[in-house]
């Protein structure tokens, strides 16, 4: 159209592109649109024109648009992209073009830059490419530009958000958590999050969570200045940590009292479901903050966040935050908080079944510990520890004084705990009754202050003790009940305990392979190594009452190597076990 023509206003040039696609079939491409302002002018009325549009944020205020995100592209699709800029040189190093690729993030724009940089040097191979890529940085100053352009779009507090975001060292984060970064509301936070997510700076995988693809990530923390935006995000994990124990660990509250409170408001944790889900979604971001953050907090963090990680057995990320809490006290020397660090350790060493570590970590705590609940916990420690190796007289020494430390300290639950631990040394002592009266003072203890974990494992000992007594009806009732309530409260390590003894009172072979098998899967999954070894030594045993000589013979080496590794007397016994049935050992 000659230029005489053209309409001077923006409303009269409209009205004429309308006039000159209603008679037409045209597929009109409006590329890298800013918002839907930019394109509404150049909507076509009544026609068969398609309107493309690509932008770098959804345009979700444009009426009648099919919204449509491009995500990274597949393996097939990024190789495909390129093969087809590259050549011949990319068939012939298939692994290279797959790093390529991998270090690409499968972003279109990215492969685009580094295919071109081969393409434009005829003398590089896609290994010597692959190479340069290694260093992100050579990567990130090709896709820089791209990201810069997107990054001027948006709005001054959504480009803060999007820097602070990139010091945010979990995987992602939700409206609750970037307030806290950001220091703003929820409200505030959770529209600049939409924003970003509609500028395509940020991705969403599940509702509610906002994560980088991981070049923007880098591009982020390139450009982003801390002002103690980390800080004030610990401060949220510490503060919504404790408020999320309550909920679930009522009993315990007191053992939190150290925590203060938050200087503001936090969430409030409704129940005890939302408490577990809160905690299930945030907890590797909270050790990863934990790790990368400030080295403060890490004290009080551990104490919030210890109940949770051992009855969800999670004890990878229990040894990783009590470490940082002793090595952060040592360094300070705060006593009180090395001496709770090295309890902890112990407790959790003993978990995984790792003895001599729990053994050295609970007599470093006795040393370094001058509060009584402390004290009584590495004694229960070090008690268990002697159970575990048949050494009763020690233990029964070490469980009486960590018995006393609790009643001198008003430790309802600890008492409780260490009450239900000194029956089964009993039991094996030939003192049943004894045993039984510990366990019924146990078992009320722990319903006056509320803990059903603490019945649970009550519940369960009082099934070994009837089985010893020649009551396996009883016992079994009591590991149903133990393994019902650790099935409802999540805590699948322990169900595992409870489950192996409903086998060893079954009285059937048949019944028993069905329950170890099950008490073995839920000891695999939470890397329970002593229920791991107790139900393949009860499978061996019901596998053979069955006839079943093979299975018994694995199940009984695989119980072998595990006691072998755990250094307990059960080792000996299967040995012995093995040799018995005239299965050769190695």
């Amino acid at each position: 159209m000659p230029a005489d023509r053209i309409p001077v206003t923006l409303a009269e040039r409209g009205a004429l592109w309308r006039a000159e696609l209603a008679g037409r079939r045209v597929l009109a491409v409006l590329d890298n649109a800013f918002d839907a302002e930019h394109v509404r002018p150049l909507l076509p009325g009544h026609s068969d024109t398609l309107v493309l549009v690509t932008s770098r944020r959804r345009l979700v205020d444009l009426d009648g648009a099919r919204a449509l995100s491009v995500d990274p592209l597949g393996e097939e699709d990024a190789a495909e992209l390129f093969e087809r800029i590259v050549g011949e040189r990319a068939h012939r190093e298939p692994d290279a073009v797959r790093e390529v690729l991998r270090m690409c993030g499968h972003l279109p724009l990215a492969i685009r830059i580094s295919a071109a940089r081969l393409q434009h040097r005829p003398r590089w191979t896609v290994s010597y490419l692959a190479g340069r890529l290694r260093d992100h940085r050579r990567l990130l100053d090709g896709v820089s530009a791209a990201f810069a352009l997107s990054y001027e779009h948006l709005h001054e507090a959504e480009q803060r958000m999007f820097r602070l975001l990139g010091l945010a060292p979990g995987r992602d984060i939700d409206a609750h958590g970037a307030a806290a970064l950001a220091g703003i509301s929820h409200d505030e936070a959770e529209e600049l999050l939409e924003g970003l997510l509609d500028a395509h700076m940020l991705l969403q995988l599940e509702p509610g969570r906002y994560t980088f693809h991981d070049l923007l990530r880098e591009h982020a923390r390139s450009i982003a200045e801390d002002d103690g935006a980390v800080m004030r995000l610990l401060a949220y994990y510490l503060h919504r940590s404790r408020a999320a124990m309550d909920r679930l660990f009522p009993d315990s509250v007191a053992q939190r009292e150290g925590i203060p409170q938050p200087a503001a408001p936090i969430p409030p944790v409704r129940d005890a479901a939302e408490a577990i889900e809160w905690l299930d979604a945030e907890r590797s971001n909270i050790i990863a903050t934990a790790v990368h953050g400030p080295e403060i907090c890490l004290g009080m963090l551990a104490l919030a966040m210890r109940p949770y990680l051992d009855r969800q057995a999670h004890h990878d990320d229990a040894l990783t935050l009590h470490t940082l809490a002793l090595q952060r006290s040592r360094k300070l020397g705060d006593r009180e908080v090395q001496g709770r660090a090295l309890t902890d350790l112990a407790w959790t060493y003993w978990r995984l079944g790792e003895y001599e570590r729990a053994e050295e970590h609970a007599r470093q705590a006795l040393d370094a510990c001058e509060d009584a609940g402390e004290r009584a916990r590495a004694l229960l420690t070090l008690g268990n520890v002697a159970l575990r190796r048949r050494q009763d007289a020690q233990a029964e020494q070490y469980l009486k004084q960590a018995l006393d430390l609790t009643r001198i300290g008003i430790d309802t639950w600890g008492e409780a705990h260490v009450l239900g631990i000194l029956a089964l040394v009993l039991d094996r002592a030939g003192r049943p009754e004894e045993a039984r009266r510990h366990l019924d003072l146990a078992l009320a203890l722990h319903r006056k202050v509320g803990n059903p974990a603490g019945e649970a494992m009550i519940l369960d000992h009082l099934g070994v003790v009837l089985r010893h007594q020649g009551e396996p009806a009883q016992a079994r009732a009591r590991h149903e009940q133990a393994a019902a309530l650790y099935r409802r409260l999540g805590n699948a390590a322990d169900e595992a305990a409870a489950l192996n003894g409903l086998a060893e009172a079954a009285g059937d072979p048949a019944r028993a392979v069905e329950e170890h098998t099950a008490a073995l899967a839920l000891a695999d999954l939470t890397r329970n190594r002593p229920e791991q070894a107790r139900a393949h030594d009860g499978l061996a045993r019901a596998h053979l009452a069955l006839g079943q000589s093979e299975q018994a013979r694995e199940h009984g080496r695989l119980a072998l190597a595990l006691y072998g590794e755990l250094g307990v007397p059960e080792a000996e016994e299967v040995r012995t076990f093995l040799e018995h049935e005239g299965m050769v050992t190695s």
